[in-house]
């Protein structure tokens, strides 16, 4: 007999899911979407099953321990990686529905979550993972051990509301094309020595508000390629946060066409964010806060842009040789805008506001506005030629006209700058009877000399420059 649309679906499609997993708090149960029973026994073996099966994975509230690990697909097959659940599959798609905790148990090694070669259109959401790093110790193998992983050749993965909190190795190791990343935390990830987030390769993808607290290196990585020019990442990320990383805040790599907004980094061990070898990096509105070196570091790059920085007090432990809040090593052609760059505490530490390494080949680099003090050492230190400060609230450069007294063989001259300047050029409008030099340079005043006391005024014209 004939039924209605809504009967027909009901009876065919009784739930809106594929498998529903569920736990009473003593067993753990699959059920199809007709309501059989598929599995009882172990939460890996459950939530294994219903994975294989792909399609719509509904995860109910509980605690989820996984004793057992299988072999991730690998886009190189001679690399051999576990987790304790492994998605094969294609179009499988996993939800958490409430506090879903899905933890590795002790001794199990592998990773919880990994994505294996061959399953496209993966997505993943609403799961809190915990790796149980005391009871799984360092196997050694690069990719071993973290909370999710993807093989090289994923596209299109989505991953959505994920924390991941006390893995051994890295929280979230990522690759992917045309991939979707939104709302990852991982909290005290890498305990080993590893980094909280690792976006490697990921290219033509869109990425939001990635957190990383307390992690064992640096706080977020992005690796472009081996070498610069091998990939482009055209990846856009909006809103980092990073806070107490043992190295970099965050670390960015071989990159090219990344651009990131909405970033912070806070007492972070070394530098804010760290950006090598790498061309045509974006990063807009930045604050990079009480980092122990520098807030933004630019090593071996070109063509980076930085717009709306605030980098406030770092070299937060006054005592590491470096610590700007930007600091430019063998980098060209950086345009820096609108940058608060300076240190507010009773003895500033941070050296300067921008900084070219001594030494270095940087060059062509040029601030457009800003804030540029108080620093510890001065607004700036260029040594490119070609670099400039441009309309920025300092006074960096001054000139004037000092005196020589009859029978003196100096005169002190107050400079009215905001730094002790690094260049300061003299030169006489008369002949002088003896050599002139500029001597005991300081933050408020500098001493021009002659070798021998001339007999009138000696008018000297002076520059000096921070």
């Amino acid at each position: 007999q004939p039924v209605g649309r809504k009967e027909f679906e009901q009876r065919t499609f009784p739930h809106e899911y594929d498998v529903l997993i569920y736990t009473d708090g003593n067993h753990y149960y699959a059920k199809d979407a007709h309501g059989n029973v598929i599995c009882v026994d172990s939460p890996t073996a459950c939530i294994q099953e219903a994975v294989d099966m792909s399609g719509l994975i509904i995860i109910k509230p509980g605690t989820y321990i996984l004793n057992a690990k299988s072999k991730i697909p690998w886009s190189d097959p001679n690399t051999v990686l576990y987790a304790g659940i492994v998605v094969k599959k294609p179009y499988t798609h996993i939800v958490g529905v409430g506090k879903v905790i899905i933890k590795l148990g002790d001794k199990v090694g592998g990773s919880v979550i990994g994505i294996g070669s061959g399953a496209d259109d993966v997505t993943i959401e609403g799961l809190y993972i915990d790796g149980n790093s005391q009871n799984n110790l360092d196997t050694g193998i690069d990719g071993d051990l973290t909370g999710i992983i993807s093989s090289m050749d994923i596209w299109r993965l989505t991953l959505r509301d994920i924390y991941v909190t006390n893995t051994t190795r890295e929280g979230f190791y990522l690759h992917g094309t045309f991939s979707h990343f939104e709302n990852l935390i991982a909290d005290s990830a890498g305990r080993g020595g590893y980094d909280g987030i690792v976006l490697d390769a990921v290219t033509y993808s869109s990425v939001f508000n990635l957190k990383s607290v307390n992690p064992g290196r640096d706080g977020i990585y992005i690796i472009g390629a081996t070498l610069l020019g091998d990939i482009k990442n055209t990846l856009n990320i909006d809103g980092i946060n990073v806070y107490g990383a043992q190295r970099f805040g965050i670390h960015i790599i071989h990159a090219q066409g990344v651009s990131i907004s909405n970033l912070a980094a806070r007492r972070n061990a070394y530098d804010g964010v760290f950006i090598e070898n790498s061309e045509g990096v974006n990063l807009v509105n930045v604050y990079a806060l009480e980092n122990n070196r520098n807030g933004v570091y630019l090593y071996n790059s070109k063509n980076i842009s930085i717009v709306n920085a605030f980098l406030l007090n770092n070299r937060h432990g006054c005592s590491d040789p470096m610590g700007s809040a930007i600091l430019l090593y063998n980098t060209q052609n950086a345009r820096l805008i609108a940058i608060k760059a300076y240190d507010n505490r009773s003895t500033p530490c941070q050296r300067y506001a921008v900084e070219e390494i001594s030494g270095s080949t940087s060059d062509y680099n040029i601030l457009v506005g800003g804030v540029l003090t108080p620093n510890a050492l001065g607004a700036y230190y260029l040594v490119g030629a070609n670099s400039k400060i441009l309309d920025a609230d300092v006074l960096t450069r001054a000139s004037g006209q000092a005196t020589i007294p009859p029978n003196a063989t100096s005169v002190t001259v107050s400079h009215g700058l905001i730094c002790a300047p690094h260049k300061v050029l003299v030169t006489p409008l008369a002949q002088p009877p003896g050599s002139i030099w500029v001597s005991n340079i300081t933050a408020t005043s500098f001493n021009i000399n002659v070798s021998t006391a001339p007999t009138a005024d000696l008018p000297v014209v002076w520059y000096a420059e921070c």
